[in-house]
C-alpha cells in the first residue's frame, strides 16, 4: 500500500512537496517534545508580547494553565516590584541587540512573587522586523535562599542573630565613612566575667539562654546603636553621638547590664569587663579602633575584671606585645589569607607504612613569618 502510495506520488511529480511536508511534520514534533521536555519554562509570543505557546514547565512553575494565560501580555504575570526605569532598559536592550538577560521579579496564580532568572530572545522575520519572542525562564527561589543562608552564616551570630566580628568590621567602616561634622563614635568592648562558672553549673543550654537575654537587652538599652557578638561572651556597642558624655555612657551601660538575669529560676547577676574608645580621639581606622579596643578591655582584665577602662596610649599593642599577637591573629582570620593548612603524614614506626595524616592550620604573619604555637600561647 505505502509503495503504491509512493508511486502515485511520484506519477504525479508531488514526491518531492510529500517530503518537505513531512520532514516539517518533523520538525514540528520535535518542537513539541522539545518544549514537553524542557525542565525551563518555556514562553512563545507574538511581536505585542502576546502569549501564544507554553509549556508545561511554564504551568509547574507559575500555576498558570496554558489556556488561561493565551493572549495575555506577558508583562502582565510580572510582580510590581520593577519601576518604569527598569522596563524602558529591558525593552530598549530588547529591540536593539535582540535579547535580554537577567534577574526578574514574577508572580504566581495564587499571588505569591518568585526571583525568576530570564532569557528574551527576539525572533525577526524576512525584512527584519520582530515578530515573535522567545522567553525562557527558571525559578531561582531555592537559590536565593542558599545565598541568604550562606551570607547569614558568614555575617551573623548564630545564637543571638547579632552581626558577627566580620560584619562588625563592615558597620564600623561604614559608620567612619558616613560621620558628620559634629559627631562622634563612642565603642565598648563588653565581657562577661564568669560564663564559665554559669556553664559549669546550670549547663551550657542555660548558658546559651544568658548570652541570647543579654544580647536582647543590650540591644534594646541601645536602640539605635550598632550592637554585635564576636563570639565568646564578647559584645560590641558602637554609638553615634553629638554628646561627650563617653565616660558616663560606659558607666550607665555597665550599670544597666549588670543587673540580674532571671533563669530557670536562677537569678544571675553578671560582672561585666568593659574596654572603650571613641572616636576620632582614638583613631579613625577600623582595624586600629578593633586593636585598640581589645587593648582597653585586656587592660581592664588584668586589673581585676569587673570594671571598665578606657583606651590611653599607653595600652596601644607595642607596649604589650602579647596582645598585639592576638589581635593579629584575630584580624588574620577575617581576612584569611595569612593561614595556611599543612598535611603532616603518620608512619608505622616498625614499617615505616603511611597510617595516617593529620591536618595541621598555620600562620603565617606578614611581618614576622610563621608563627609558632610556644609563641603565640605562653
Amino acid at each position: 500500500m505505502l509503495r503504491l502510495v509512493a508511486a502515485t506520488l511520484v506519477a504525479l511529480g508531488l514526491w518531492d512537496a510529500w517530503k518537505q511536508v513531512r520532514l516539517q511534520w518533523l520538525r514540528l514534533r520535535l518542537s513539541h517534545d522539545t518544549l514537553s521536555l524542557a525542565s525551563d519554562a518555556i514562553v512563545i509570543t507574538d511581536a505585542q508580547n502576546r502569549v501564544m505557546v507554553v509549556n508545561p514547565a511554564f504551568t509547574e512553575i507559575t500555576g498558570y494553565a496554558s489556556q488561561e494565560v493565551q493572549g495575555l501580555k506577558l508583562e502582565t504575570l510580572a510582580a510590581p516590584r520593577h519601576d518604569k526605569a527598569f522596563y524602558q532598559t529591558f525593552w530598549s536592550t530588547l529591540k536593539s541587540t535582540g535579547r535580554w538577560e537577567g534577574e526578574m521579579w514574577s508572580r504566581r496564580k495564587h499571588g505569591d512573587e518568585y526571583p525568576e532568572w530570564l532569557k528574551v530572545r527576539a525572533v525577526t522575520g524576512k525584512r527584519g522586523n520582530i515578530t515573535h519572542f522567545i522567553n525562557l525562564f527558571t525559578d531561582i527561589s531555592a537559590q536565593k535562599a542558599r545565598e541568604r543562608d550562606l551570607r547569614r552564616i558568614g555575617y551573623e551570630d548564630p545564637l543571638t542573630g547579632l552581626p558577627n566580628r566580620r560584619r562588625l568590621h563592615d558597620l564600623l567602616a561604614s559608620r567612619l565613612r558616613h560621620l558628620r561634622a559634629g559627631e562622634s563614635l563612642d565603642m565598648a568592648l563588653v565581657d562577661i566575667d564568669g560564663l564559665k562558672s554559669v556553664n559549669d553549673s546550670l549547663g551550657v543550654e542555660q548558658g546559651d539562654r544568658l548570652l541570647a537575654r543579654f544580647a536582647q537587652r543590650l540591644t534594646s538599652y541601645v536602640a539605635g546603636s550598632v550592637v554585635g557578638r564576636l563570639g565568646g561572651d564578647e559584645f560590641m556597642v558602637i554609638r553615634t553621638t553629638t554628646f561627650d558624655d563617653h565616660d558616663q555612657w560606659v558607666a550607665t551601660l555597665r550599670e544597666h547590664m549588670s543587673r540580674p538575669f532571671e533563669i530557670n529560676d536562677h537569678s544571675l547577676r553578671l560582672g561585666l569587663t568593659i574596654g572603650s574608645c571613641r572616636v576620632p580621639e582614638d583613631g579613625n581606622d577600623s582595624g586600629v579602633l578593633f586593636q585598640r579596643l581589645e587593648s582597653a578591655l585586656y587592660s581592664a582584665k588584668r586589673l581585676g575584671r569587673n570594671l571598665s577602662q578606657r583606651f590611653r596610649p599607653a595600652l596601644d599593642k607595642q607596649d604589650n606585645p602579647q596582645l598585639a599577637l592576638v589581635s593579629d591573629l584575630r584580624a588574620a582570620l577575617i581576612s584569611g589569607d595569612q593561614l595556611e593548612l599543612h598535611y603532616q603524614t603518620q608512619h608505622e614506626p616498625s614499617s615505616g607504612e603511611l597510617v595516617g595524616m593529620e591536618a595541621l592550620l598555620r600562620w603565617r604573619h606578614p611581618k614576622d613569618g610563621m608563627i609558632s604555637q610556644a609563641i603565640l600561647f605562653r
